[in-house]
């Protein structure tokens, strides 16, 4: 049976759809009694999926501290999808076509850890940038940082600098608001709309931020990765002072920045219970930062 596309019009995101939409069972997307920790690993057949289907890969969400490992197509049918990559054998015409008329026109996308890294994006879709009949399809839940806007690195370091000033001299939540209004709007930082019990600010970077450019931007020559819950899993950028760490704050304000990761080296002699210390890594990032009032913080 062809495959058809109108699924591309509302794209599926559980597993038990995405086989569905393709015209295949569950455990060919993942074979029964296989484990699986977030990820899906296709029947192995020496010709492909289906006669449409050339090769899948896709991963789901899974948490590898409080879930057990799943090893049955039931356990996944209702789990959700964070993305999913489909090569085809035919049917670019048609599917980019639907894609088209639902989505408009495509807008192009690099992404240059990909070989060749070319793509017509859809809204969610995208797909490889050739001519051929056969072609890829990608769908992610969040979009991928590739995919994002690009963004003048100088610049925002300079107005995450002038922000950082504003924030020190800030006396009351009418002053942090307004240090906030004034950033500029070319510089990939956005202010989260909070409710009226909020005690929090929070900004959010349209491309994530090396951690060493903000760190540089606060003036925080000091600054480290600290792992933050029993897991040791998350992290936040922190300060030393002498052989311990404390939060990074500006004036009367706190500065809360988690990190997706810490890739520097490990720093023994660092005194912080129950946690791990890093030297902030080339390419560590920071996607957002929470400001809070020093004496409500916690």
């Amino acid at each position: 049976m062809d495959i058809e596309f109108d699924f591309v019009m509302r794209p599926p995101t559980r597993v038990g759809a995405l086989a569905a939409a393709l015209n295949l069972r569950v455990s060919d997307l993942h074979g029964d009694g296989l484990p699986s920790m977030g990820t899906l690993a296709p029947a192995l057949r020496p010709h492909g999926l289906s006669q449409d289907i050339a090769s899948l890969s896709a991963s789901h969400g899974w948490d590898i501290h409080h879930e057990p490992v799943l090893t049955s197509a039931k356990a996944l049918q209702a789990r959700q999808l964070t993305s999913y990559v489909v090569r085809f054998r035919r049917g670019r015409t048609v599917c980019e076509a639907t894609l088209r008329a639902t989505h408009g026109a495509p807008i192009s996308a690099r992404n240059p850890a990909a070989d060749p890294g070319a793509y017509r994006r859809y809204g969610p879709f995208f797909v490889d940038a050739g001519e051929r009949e056969d072609f890829v399809l990608e769908w992610y839940e969040r979009e991928p940082d590739w995919a994002k806007s690009q963004v003048d690195g100088r610049a925002r370091e300079r107005a995450v600098g002038e922000l950082a000033a504003r924030i020190r001299c800030a006396d009351d939540e009418d002053a942090l608001a307004a240090a906030i209004t004034a950033l500029p709007l070319a510089a990939g930082i956005r202010s989260i709309p909070r409710s009226r019990s909020d005690a929090e600010r929070r900004l959010e970077f349209d491309r994530p931020m090396p951690a060493i450019d903000l760190a540089r931007a606060l003036e925080q020559p000091h600054a480290v990765a600290q792992s933050v819950g029993v897991h040791m899993s998350m992290w936040k950028v922190v300060t030393l002072c002498d052989a311990h760490t404390a939060m990074l704050t500006l004036g009367p304000w706190e500065i809360e920045a988690s990190l997706d990761g810490a890739s520097g080296a490990v720093m023994p002699d660092v005194f912080a219970p129950a946690a791990l210390v890093r030297a902030l890594g080339a390419t560590d990032v920071v996607r957002s930062l929470r400001i809070t009032r020093r004496d409500r913080a916690g």
